[in-house]
């Protein structure tokens, strides 16, 4: 019994014996029994087998689904993480374009002072005086018609003369400025010098309020005082110690504080002789320099201040921007601004032997074949080093060194001295020197991080392409300049962290040194004056015309170089705001910029 008590063993359905038989007998059936027990035992190990495997099937289908549900569910976040961060960026730049704008308008809002002596000894200039401030006053608004322009005048004579001032306070009205101005008449005064202290406080006591501010002093003999001229003969100077009760170095200083708090006063000096020389020297020793504009060039007068004009306007926007920037940095924002200490001096040979190297991989745009390429991203890839730049099919890892310390800082990005390597194979390798810009703030993310150094090679890479397309076109005269921009490629150490790339370009020709590094544009209109030149207008033209008001290059700056511009850190203006970064201030701007261009051209002549 003990077999069949095993085999038994195994059935959870056994009840137990009832009937003992013939030992044979039982036997033989017991064997029976025990095959057909075994039988239905195995099938049903074998059906269990089959119901866990299709269970642990099932089990193991269900742990794949929820692998595969919080893998997507992982994916989601991170793509609605992205496209929040990215409309936070639009949403950002949007902001910004507005806030900028209305920087600009702002400043576009001008005060234009004329304070013009009227007494006899003008007699001969008066006129001539008349009609240059009505043509300043209308050429002004007409090279910038987006200008929200007053203008006053303050006539003086002096200081014993019944009719001794003649004022029209601010005005949008250049008619009733034109009225005025043709009513005034030259006549009084008694000896040489005139009351132009009382005429500086009564430009003082005009409305001042708008944030751009210009006055325009016009004489032929200078102000009480005998510390102001070198009249010896008595009677000269009725008044040897100034215009009695009132201090003109203060009414001076009183002035300079009339300024609007992101704009600034320009102060002008119209000459007609040598009188008033010694008096506006003295004026820029106490610290109110005036800047000098010949009457006799009506042309230059009216250049003059305009230019004058446009420079206040640049200034207060850069002003507010910076005031803007400031006011609105938060804690996290300031914690995510790298900390730095500008070194201006290029690092030593012993110096660079003990700076550190790191291996990095280099990206480039691929090239641009026709202007059509333009409105869509430019695809990039990986510089095979020390080939063409549009070479894309693999890394080539070089070695870089970076100065401890930038030796420049900008609005938005660090400047270092920089060398590559010419393989990874010695550290004694020839190096190329480049110079690495980086950004300032930390990026949110790795991607983020890495699209602001593409989208800023982007620029360049368009930016050069276009130079090359205007260098060749007919749209240059041959006596222009040519334009070129530095490369520009992305340096990388590791593409999945933040604060390990730069942009790497060349550094500006040494022999171009003497010119000096020049901001000749910005991006919201401003032309530098002083450093003016046709073929930079011309190709800033050229660039939207080209592209079918599309785009166009501003932000112009660098060196001359011969007979070619070497530029470097341009600007796109797009219709499509997404594109080229927080530079683009799409097309409201590029209409400003344009309307610039056109004025600058034409005033000097060079709009054929």
């Amino acid at each position: 019994m003990h077999h069949l008590s095993t085999v038994i063993d195994l059935d959870d359905d056994w009840a137990g014996v009832d009937v003992w038989e013939d030992p044979g007998i039982l036997a033989a059936e017991e064997a029976s029994v025990a095959e057909k027990e075994a039988s239905g035992i195995k099938a049903k190990l074998k059906d269990e087998e089959e119901h866990y495997e299709a269970l642990a099937e099932r089990v193991r289908g269900q742990m794949a689904s929820k692998s595969s549900i919080k893998s997507q569910n992982d994916e989601m976040v991170r793509s609605m993480s992205k496209a929040k961060t990215y409309r936070l960026m639009d949403a950002t730049k949007e902001t910004d374009v507005r806030t900028v704008l209305r920087f600009v308008r702002e400043a576009e809002a001008v005060d234009l002072a004329f304070v013009l002596d009227c007494t006899g000894s003008m007699a001969k200039y008066i006129e001539a005086a008349k009609s240059s401030i009505q043509d300043i006053a209308r050429r002004v608004m007409h090279t910038n018609p987006d200008l929200n322009l007053r203008v006053a005048v303050v006539g003086y004579r002096d200081i014993s003369d019944a009719n001794r001032f003649e004022v029209l306070d601010f005005t949008t009205s250049i008619n009733d400025f034109e009225s005025f101005v043709a009513k005034l008449v030259a006549e009084g005064g008694a000896d040489a010098p005139e009351d132009v202290a009382g005429a500086i406080q009564k430009t003082n006591g005009l409305s001042w309020n708008q944030t751009s501010r210009v006055v325009f002093l016009i004489c032929d003999y200078p102000c009480h005082g005998t510390k102001y001229h070198d009249y010896t003969y008595p009677g000269d100077d009725y008044h040897p110690d100034g215009t009695p009760g009132i201090c003109i170095e203060s009414e001076l200083n009183l002035l300079k504080t009339k300024v609007h708090e992101e704009g600034e006063m320009n102060l002008y000096f119209g000459r007609i002789n040598n009188e008033c020389d010694k008096m506006i020297r003295c004026f820029g020793e106490s610290g109110t320099p005036f800047e000098i504009c010949a009457l006799d060039d009506p042309q230059k007068l009216t250049k003059a201040v305009s230019s004058g004009i446009r420079k206040s306007i640049s200034k207060s926007v850069t002003a507010s921007r910076s005031r803007s920037r400031s006011d609105g940095v938060t804690l996290m924002e300031d914690e995510n601004i790298k900390a730095y200490q500008i070194c201006e001096a290029m690092p030593t040979r012993d110096e660079w032997d003990h700076i550190p190297h790191s291996k990095v991989d280099f990206l480039c745009n691929k090239p641009i074949t026709s202007i059509n390429d333009l409105k869509a991203p430019l695809l990039f890839g990986v510089l095979r080093w020390g080939e063409s730049a549009s070479s894309t099919t693999e890394t080539k890892t070089r070695l870089l060194q970076r100065a401890k310390n930038p030796f420049a800082r900008g609005e938005s990005r660090l400047a270092y001295y920089g060398r590559i390597g010419a393989d990874t194979t010695s550290l004694s390798s020839p190096k190329s020197e480049k110079i690495l810009k980086e950004f300032l703030k930390n990026s949110a993310s790795a991607e983020v991080d890495r699209k602001q150094y593409l989208s800023q090679m982007e620029v360049s890479t368009i930016a050069n392409f276009l130079a090359e397309e205007y260098n060749k076109s007919g749209s240059r005269p041959d006596h222009c300049p040519k334009i070129r921009f530095l490369n520009v490629i992305v340096v990388e150490e590791d593409s999945t962290r933040v604060g390990n790339r730069f942009c790497a370009e060349d550094i500006l020709p040494v022999d171009a040194a003497t010119s000096g590094f020049t901001k000749f544009s910005n991006n919201t209109g401003y032309w530098n004056e002083d450093e003016i030149n046709q073929s930079l207008l011309l190709f800033t033209r050229f660039t939207l015309e080209i592209t079918n008001g599309y785009l166009m290059v501003t932000d112009l700056q660098g060196v001359r170089n011969g007979d070619e511009y070497v530029l470097t850190d341009p600007a796109l203006l797009c219709k499509d705001k997404t594109r080229f970064g927080g530079t683009n201030l799409g097309d409201d701007f590029m209409k400003r910029c344009m309307d610039s261009t056109d004025a600058m051209l034409e005033e000097n002549g060079w709009d054929d």
